[in-house]
């Protein structure tokens, strides 16, 4: 926008300057004071359009200095952000590969204890098989000891009875009773 302004300022001083050259000839005679009031605005102009041309120049050069500095700043900017966004990714590259590899050694160790669970399964049937047969011939042997201690008990009676028997038959007979004798 500067340029436009500054090419279109220069033309207008130019055209300025051009219609202050031509108003004594269109005006007709000029006094020397004339002259020299129009010398004198023309030495002001010139010193105007002077100073405008350096002000333009230092605001120009101001412009492209600092616009140099934005677009060096920006490259800088984005480089280190390029080369962040390229550690990042490889950072998240090595990390994922990483948590790939503990994936499968979870995966790997799951299975693992997928199958000695299976096996322990497996043996624990086994012993409950193994339990309740020993519980069924527990109480076989319970019915079993349960029969003999009533037949011991029925022995028992049948030897008494037997003892009786065996006392009676060898118990002496009794003694004839004897007269009771006479008295003296």
């Amino acid at each position: 926008m500067s340029v436009r302004t500054e090419g279109k300022g220069r033309a207008d001083w130019r055209v300025a300057i051009a219609w202050l050259g031509l108003l004594p000839a269109l005006g007709g005679c000029a006094t020397p004071q004339d002259l020299e009031a129009i010398r004198q605005d023309m030495n002001t102009l010139r010193q105007q359009v002077a100073g405008l041309a350096k002000a333009s120049e230092s605001a120009r050069a101001f412009t492209e200095e600092r616009l140099g500095k934005l677009e060096n700043d920006l490259r800088v900017r984005y480089e280190s952000s390029v080369r962040e966004s390229e550690g990042s990714r490889a950072a998240l590259s090595t990390r994922l590969e990483e948590l790939a590899t503990e994936v499968r050694l979870v995966q790997g160790k799951l299975e693992e204890n997928a199958f000695v669970l299976s096996n322990l399964n497996t043996r624990l049937d086994d012993i409950s098989q193994q339990a309740r047969g020993a519980g069924q011939r527990a109480d076989a042997l319970d019915r079993q000891v349960k029969t003999l201690g009533e037949q011991v008990k029925t022995v028992g009676e049948r030897l008494g009875g037997l003892e009786q028997q065996v006392r009676a038959v060898t118990a002496p007979p009794p003694a004839p009773a004897q007269p009771p004798a006479a008295a003296p």
